[in-house]
């Protein structure tokens, strides 16, 4: 099998409300120094069969993900977008249909 073949794209769906953390972002909080988002993306920016990454983000936190994509300097991240329609699953079904 060639490594072209084990090429993958993912999707990370990080589009929460964050209510039971009483207005504060959980993806953007810190773990360790590092933001949660950042330690979870780069694990997928350190992977060789990843290619691509979506980040589907709140519509609120969109800025701020950019920032972070540029501040990390992912290369993989390929698009940033709004999720949040209520569920992970509402997010990803839109994620899937906007990529599709």
């Amino acid at each position: 099998m060639k490594e072209s073949d084990n090429r993958v794209g993912a999707i990370i769906v990080a589009a929460g409300t964050s209510s039971r953390m009483g207005g504060i972002d959980k993806v953007f909080a810190p773990l360790d120094g590092m933001p949660l988002l950042a330690r979870i993306v780069t694990v997928f920016q350190d992977c060789p069969s990843v290619h691509e990454i979506i980040l589907v983000l709140a519509r609120r936190s969109l800025s701020q993900g950019r920032k972070l994509v540029k501040e990390y300097s992912w290369s993989t991240v390929c698009t940033i977008c709004a999720g949040g329609t209520g569920t992970i699953a509402l997010s990803s079904s839109s994620t899937m249909r906007m990529i599709s």
